[in-house]
């Protein structure tokens, strides 16, 4: 699943990583459930071992700050451990709103927020609510939903039913 790509890929340390999931009250929980089991597949190990998915986290100072992401009162509905040597697992932490700051930060890690909405222009507006703007994308059924939320979002490059998908020709960048 591409949602599951775009947050864990490269230990979720990329600038455009699916970091807050903003999703429908109807769709949610089935949502999840797919998205943790494909996320059991993402074997956290050694990243010289072609089965582990996950690796060690850049730096020690960079784990610390990942993992303080961990702790506290938050609702942590998949992972949320650590192992060995900086290994954060991946992580989806269910947030109340986008005030909340695993949605409003750069965690830079394997942690994706959820955020819950009733209807497409709150979507619209938590997605946009941001202080960043490089990277969004749009998952929906129903393409012209897709295209008036894509337009809608203030950001650098929104993808539709993808994730960062591009070449050398694709322009890059932030819109904030």
């Amino acid at each position: 699943m591409v949602i599951v790509n775009g947050a864990l890929w490269n230990m979720g340390e990329n600038c455009s990583a699916i970091s807050r999931l903003i999703v429908h009250r109807d769709i949610k929980a089935p949502l999840l459930d797919k998205i943790k089991a494909l996320a059991d597949e993402w074997l956290v190990g050694d990243p010289l071992d072609p089965a582990n998915h996950i690796g060690p986290l850049v730096s020690q100072q960079h784990y610390e700050k990942v993992s303080a992401y961990l702790s506290g009162d938050i609702d942590v509905v998949y992972g949320g451990k650590t192992s060995g040597e900086r290994y954060v697992h991946p992580t989806i932490v269910d947030v109340e709103s986008n005030d909340v700051k695993h949605a409003h930060e750069e965690i830079f890690g394997p942690v994706l927020a959820v955020i819950t909405v009733d209807s497409l222009e709150q979507a619209i507006d938590i997605a946009n609510d941001t202080d960043y703007g490089l990277a969004a994308s749009v998952f929906a059924g129903n393409g012209k939903r897709a295209m008036r939320a894509a337009r809608a979002i203030r950001t650098g490059t929104v993808t539709v039913n993808s994730f960062g998908k591009g070449d050398i020709t694709t322009p890059f960048g932030g819109f904030k």
